[in-house]
């Protein structure tokens, strides 16, 4: 006799699936981090700086 999987298994199995797709999407995971590049802005060229008084 064959046992069927519970349904809720195959939903969590997919709700996984979905968010490490996000997570990559976003620069989120593990690999994607790598592949993510910061551009070195100086903080005088920051208007919200300037904006909080941060840029005094």
């Amino acid at each position: 006799m064959l046992k069927k999987s519970h349904p809720a298994v195959n939903q969590r199995s997919e709700a996984m699936r979905h968010a490490q797709s996000l997570l990559a999407e976003f620069g989120l995971s593990p690999a994607a981090v790598s592949k993510v590049t910061a551009l070195n802005n100086s903080e005088s060229n920051n208007p919200f700086a300037a904006f909080v008084g941060g840029g005094r």
